[in-house]
């Protein structure tokens, strides 16, 4: 099942995962990699409102220069890609994408994304755990199990990091393998036709 051209792309969330997925998916747009011809980097959008804090230094591709800039425009400079300083609040925000790859740490904008009708890919990590589910063709049925496989599911934010660990410098890089693990599934959606997909793993 081919894909359209110039495929509308939304990744909501640039920290310790968003971050890594959109370097990736740069470097395999700039490197012409299978799959990713599906995509025109003009009608990718980057959506964080949140600045880089000294915390996030240790577990995502922001650097000391960052500090109090914002995460969408900073990688939006460096890539490319329409930064869009906000946060998703209404299924009217993503009304014009043609996929959204969630790379939150809060289940409100994961609870919007799920009612929408819209392929998501959903990439989550906490120390060395992680988690990875597409749905690529909507059903309310499996989406509806994948947003409770959250036990949290009134958390308003968090991190891919446990904050002791942050707090030891001990980071744990569960976040950078679930953002290779989100290139390689949403490589397979978009060139091989991979339509579900559900993987929950500890490293």
């Amino acid at each position: 099942k081919k894909r359209k051209k110039e495929m509308k792309l939304a990744v909501v969330g640039l920290s310790g995962i968003g971050s890594y997925f959109v370097r990736g998916l740069s470097e395999s747009l700039r490197k012409d990699i299978q799959g990713f011809d599906k995509l025109e980097p003009l009608q990718i959008d980057i959506i964080d409102e949140d600045i880089v804090e000294e915390k996030n230094l240790a577990y995502t591709i922001y650097d000391v220069e960052h500090i109090g800039l914002k995460k969408a425009e900073i990688l939006s400079d460096l890539y490319g890609y329409k930064a869009n300083v906000k946060t998703i609040k209404t299924k009217s925000d993503l009304s014009n994408y043609d996929f959204v790859v969630l790379c939150v740490d809060n289940n409100t904008a994961r609870r919007l994304v799920y009612t929408t009708e819209i392929p998501f890919l959903d990439l989550r990590a906490k120390g060395r755990g992680l988690a990875v589910f597409l749905v690529g063709d909507y059903t309310n049925k499996v989406a509806k199990n994948y947003l409770n496989m959250t036990q949290d599911t009134e958390q308003k934010s968090g991190s891919c990091q446990f904050a002791r660990d942050i707090e030891d410098k001990n980071i744990q890089f569960g976040n950078r393998a679930v953002a290779n693990i989100g290139l390689q599934v949403f490589k397979d959606y978009l060139n091989d036709g991979l339509l579900e997909k559900q993987l929950i793993l500890s490293i």
